[in-house]
């Protein structure tokens, strides 16, 4: 049975129960102890077979078969003690003669059970008549009898009298031990249960106490039925507590029971459903007597802990053959064993779970939520500790998922809630409750009404509501929230709950106090008391008049957000201070007032101050801090702080200032700890930021800029402010990667890459000769920029501010149709047909596929490209048609069709040469005559194009077949395309190109720069065994070209459409590339290459 149903089980005692037993053959009382014994029998007349000791086969039960059945069915057929009287009472009812004997005729109603076969039942040959028996007699005097024998309770005995030779043995009222929890729904013992058929195709569980069979239950209740139905469709994942607590209590039959039944902390229904799971009375000794439900908070949470450790193993056990079947696929529930088996891995059924999660931000927290605790309810199934299969859920789910022991849903009442000793999740509901989280890391929501929460042990959140709440965090560093109304918030009250915690007030006249620890206090709306107590505090009043208590004995915080927040009237002389904050036992030269957010810089000591300026002044008995222009102002709690106050109590914004250049070659220098903002304009111009957040903009020239200390910001305006010709690009000499900022947002660029070559928005970054200068620089207009050292392994796109747009996709059909892209970079996929695509502005990808296409780039930097040699053949009407082509600036990509040189002549293998038409007015691209390829650009092109109007691929082509293929690489670069089947790739030396295909493949890049390209997200999706592997993934010089899948970007959280995520395996061996559940794409990456991989290790758009 299972070990947590136990448990629960744990805190109410089984009750022992009592049948005479006769020592038949005269060698002493022989029993089998509880864990010994075999047998399951009905002891106390519920209808459920019980497990229990237990008597041997050759002695035996003094039995009577009231219902004629020829079988004993419960206690209620055997002499013992119970409600109903002694053992002794009950049999002296057969003493008709009332002489303290049963004899002769008395005898006949009465039997004796042998259990021969230690079943528990009455089979054949088991039952004897006192006569056959050998039982002459029985006397009813009853004798003392105070033994135990194999941990059972002998009570008493009395004698009996043998036919043969008046022999005279003994018999006992024995208090079998009996497991209550371990039981079978047996009823009446002679009629059969009816079972509905349906409810065996719904969640299964053995019955435990006096609940039955979770089936037969179902079958018996509609309402039970209705709700594990409605189980196996949920997706609120939200409700899915609530919904079990409803399957729990009708289980039970316990669902209408009165929650106030269980007293002041202890929900009825949860108390009666351990009654019955445990077959048995809760009773508790207290001091004004026994009491049938917890009288206090202690034993209280004794009672929630048992019940939540049934509920968590029924709720796992419930939810994995129902609202998460299709998660725990190859799972059941076994009988026999009393648990659940897991038919897969655990890395098999997280991947399931992230590819089931829902997107919605209410449901995607409760939904892992309780992933998680099946997996760690279960963990021991999976060969894993609790927190090592925590871990696992962590790493799928891409954030740290909160794990609830305890869940409890108040109602509209005034109650009294107490929680479990490990981590619950309570709303207290309406009504003037009174709640304690108790042990451990709590989270308690207050309803509606004046409520009374206690935090107790562990980093607890506490949420108020409206009313008047008095909440209390306790021990640990807690997180409490007021709510509306006039609350009360106590982090912490006394020395040994010492925490660092953080208080809100909310809306209402609030107070705030946390006597130890370095604390947090934010008073927001209303007139708010705050109290910081001991230790470093950072207090907020924030809007209306508070009143804000420092202590004297450390460092404290007063912080103001908005100008709002505390405000004066100054009128001459005069103050009022009916909206301003009051601050008492300020220590000037210990504490500090933050302004920095109100964008006040200095002090002055003039009698008025600037915008940006504050000043101190005594006015009704009280100094003062005011800015005459805005109105805002605060007050001491004396006079006697004027002379002391300086610009040292305070921490002020930093000051900015704005220098500008003039047409000419300019040096310009900003301020010690000022922000400046500087503007080069014409010339070649030197600007040196200083100290503090800069802002350099060169403008046109080569301009040399220095952003010194800070984070600094390094903007180039138009293409022309940085450009190649004439060597009048900017060089940033200091850049500090991860703080300061190169500002591109004015341009068309949106990201970078160290490839070879680029396409349009991209600029490509390299290193000088001698390693001492970083360049990045566009292939495709007049842009560069140069950056003193080397940065290759540091820059990433973090770096940059980008204005350009990463490009959308738009796909056609098998069919003959027109694309039309619009103002934003665009790449258009015509597939088969006879289409025509057209770019539009911006910086488009255009490729026809297979027909006769026709393909306008229009404006912008625009990429054509041809997939297939078949796509664009030479014959009349199968080639593709170029219009609008701009040399220099538009490039045909003929990536991996083997074509590698531009010709004059006639071309040979892998070369293309250019022609013209007898008119002169089409130029055509052709290969040599085996290979047959064809395209042809609208226009006379035959002075003007070369080999730098192309993309060229790898040298040799390997390509598969749709079976499961082997190809291998040469010494060159090579291009190997697999298609369907699950391939294995091996590229050799040389800069490769590795397409899989469909179906399951594995990747070895081997030696040089090796591009693994994914034509279809539909190619590696995250379902077991249809992902690809890559097993030599070098970082910085591979590449994994997921262009054209409409992937953007990597993020480090759960990624949204067109992102990835990167995550490792619990034994770090692989790495896997995910996508959001929708798209559900996936790539594995053999070892651990977390740390190692970012945007520039993929080619996306």
């Amino acid at each position: 049975m299972s070990d947590a149903i136990n448990d629960a089980a744990g805190a109410f005692a089984d009750i022992p129960i009592s049948p005479l037993v006769f020592d038949l053959d005269g060698d002493g009382l022989e029993l089998s102890s509880l864990a010994n014994s075999p047998a399951h029998f009905d002891l106390d007349n519920d209808g459920f077979a019980e497990e229990t000791g237990w008597v041997n086969a050759d002695d035996g039960f003094l039995v009577r078969d009231l219902n004629s059945s020829g079988t004993i069915d419960n206690q209620n057929e055997m002499f013992g003690e119970d409600a109903s009287g002694s053992a002794w009472a009950k049999l002296a009812v057969y003493d008709t003669n009332n002489d303290t004997t049963i004899s002769g005729g008395e005898r006949d109603a009465l039997r004796i059970w042998r259990d021969l076969n230690q079943n528990g039942k009455t089979d054949s040959g088991e039952l004897f008549t006192l006569q056959d028996a050998g039982i002459a007699s029985i006397n009813l005097y009853e004798f003392g009898a105070n033994a135990t024998i194999e941990g059972h309770e002998v009570d008493g005995s009395g004698q009996w009298t043998m036919t043969s030779g008046g022999t005279i043995r003994n018999y006992y009222d024995v208090f079998f031990q009996v497991d209550q929890i371990n039981s079978w729904f047996i009823g009446d013992g002679v009629t059969a249960p009816d079972i509905d058929l349906d409810t065996l195709f719904l969640p299964l569980s053995r019955g435990y106490g006096a609940i039955k069979s979770l089936h037969l239950a179902a079958s018996d209740n509609a309402g039970l039925k209705a709700s594990l139905e409605n189980l196996m469709t949920t997706t609120s994942y939200s409700t899915l507590n609530d919904q079990i607590f409803d399957v729990l209590y009708e289980w039970a039959g316990v669902d209408t029971v009165l929650p106030a039944a269980g007293g002041d902390f202890v929900d009825g229904r949860t108390l009666e459903f351990l009654e019955h799971l445990g077959d048995s009375e809760y009773l508790k000794f207290s001091w004004s007597g026994d009491a049938t439900e917890p009288q206090y908070p202690e034993p209280a949470s004794w009672v929630i802990d048992a019940f939540i450790s049934a509920f968590a193993e029924l709720k796992s056990r419930l939810l994995v053959q129902s609202a998460f079947s299709g998660v725990f696929i190859n799972s059941y529930y076994d009988f026999t064993q009393d648990k659940l088996v897991f038919g897969e891995n655990l890395d098999f059924y997280l991947s399931r779970a992230a590819g089931l999660a829902p997107e919605s931000e209410v449901e995607s927290p409760w939904y892992w939520s309780e992933i998680a605790n099946i997996i760690v309810q279960n963990s021991t199934a999976f060969g894993l500790s609790e927190g090592a299969a925590k871990a696992q859920v962590d790493a799928y789910a891409g954030y740290t998922v909160e794990v609830w022991d305890n869940y409890l849903q108040g109602t509209s009442g005034g109650e009294e809630w107490v929680g479990s000793s490990g981590r619950d999740y309570i709303l207290s509901g309406d009504g003037n409750d009174k709640t304690l989280g108790y042990g451990n890391s709590d989270h308690i929501e207050l309803g509606m009404g004046n409520d009374t929460a206690f935090g107790g042990e562990g980093n607890d959140t506490l949420y108020g509501d409206a009313g008047d709440d008095q909440i209390y965090g306790d021990y640990a560093n807690d997180l409490l929230f007021g709510g509306d109304g006039n609350d009360r918030l106590i982090g912490d009250r006394f020395l040994d709950e010492t925490g660092n915690d953080t208080l809100y007030g909310g809306g209402g006249n609030d107070y705030l106090k946390s006597s130890y620890g370095n604390n947090i206090l934010f008073g927001e709306a209303g007139k708010d008391s705050l109290t910081g107590g001991n230790g470093s505090n950072t207090l907020v009043g924030g809007a209306d008049a508070d009143k804000l208590y420092l202590d004297n004995n450390a460092f404290d915080l007063i912080k103001y957000t908005a100008v709002s927040d505390s405000t004066v009237v100054i009128s001459g002389t005069s103050i009022t201070r009916t909206n301003a904050d009051y601050l008492q036992y300020f220590e000037d030269g210990v504490d500090k007032i933050d302004l920095s957010a109100l964008g006040f810089s200095a002090l002055t000591t003039n009698s008025t101050t600037l915008f940006n300026q504050v000043r101190a002044v005594n006015s009704g008995g009280y100094t003062h801090v005011v800015n005459d222009q805005t109105g805002f102002g605060f007050y001491f709690h004396s006079d006697d702080l004027l002379s002391q106050i300086d610009a040292s109590d305070f921490i002020f914004a930093n000051p900015s200032a704005t220098i500008t250049g003039t047409a000419n070659a300019d040096s310009l220098t900003g301020g010690a700890a000022i922000n400046d903002v500087m503007s080069g304009l014409a010339g070649v111009d030197t600007l040196k930021g200083g100290t503090g957040d800069d802002t350099l903009n060169g403008g046109a020239g080569a301009d040399y800029l220095y952003g010194e200390a800070g984070a600094d910001i390094f903007t180039i305006a138009t293409l022309s402010d940085s450009a190649i010709t004439g060597n009048a690009f900017d060089r940033i000499l200091d850049f500090e990667n991860g703080i300061d900022t190169i500002d591109l947002s004015a341009l068309d660029f949106y990201g970078i890459t160290s490839a070879s070559v680029t396409t349009p928005g991209l600029l490509r970054y390299y290193l000088n000769s001698g390693g001492t200068i970083t360049y990045l620089k566009s292939d495709q207009v007049d842009f560069m920029i140069s950056i003193n050292g080397n940065h290759m392994s540091n820059l990433d796109a973090s770096d940059f501010s980008f204005g350009g747009q990463a490009p959308n996709f738009v796909y056609g059909t098998a069919s003959a149709e027109s694309l039309i892209g619009g103002s934003a970079s665009e790449a258009l996929y015509g597939l088969a047909g006879n289409d025509t695509l057209k770019g539009g502005n911006g910086h488009d990808t255009l490729e026809g596929g297979a027909g006769a296409d026709r393909l306008y780039g229009e404006i912008g930097q625009d990429v054509f490209r041809i997939q297939e040699v078949s796509h664009s053949v030479n014959s009349s009407g199968a080639y593709d048609i170029i219009y609008g082509f701009e040399n220099g600036l538009d490039k045909i990509d003929l990536t991996g069709l083997g074509f590698t040189a531009f010709v004059a002549g006639a071309p040979g293998a892998g070369q293309l040469a250019a022609s013209l038409n007898s008119g002169g007015t089409v130029t055509y691209i052709k290969s040599d005559t085996a290979t047959n390829f064809l395209i042809s650009i609208d226009g006379n092109h035959l002075a003007a194009i070369d080999a730098s109007d192309f993309i060229f691929g790898p040298v040799s082509m390997f390509t598969g077949t749709a079976g499961n293929d082997s190809l291998t690489g040469g010494t060159g670069g090579d291009g190997l395309f697999a298609f369907a089947g699950d391939d294995t790739l091996q590229g050799g030396d040389g800069a490769d190109t590795l397409i899989g295909g469909v179906g399951f493949d594995r990747l070895y890049g081997g030696a040089g720069a090796d591009h693994f390209k994914f034509t279809s997200v539909s190619h590696s999706l995250n379902v077991s065994g249809q992902y690809d592997r890559i097993y030599d993934f070098e970082d910085g010089v591979d590449k994994i070209d997921l262009s054209g899948l409409g992937f953007t970007t990597l993020v480090a959280g759960t990624p949204g459409v067109g992102q990835l995520r990167v995550t490792v395996n619990s034994d770090s061996s692989w790495t896997y590339i995910k996508s959001d559940t929708a798209t559900n794409f996936l790539i594995a990456i053999q070892g651990d290459v977390l740390a190692d991989l970012d945007v520039e290790d993929f080619i996306f758009g």
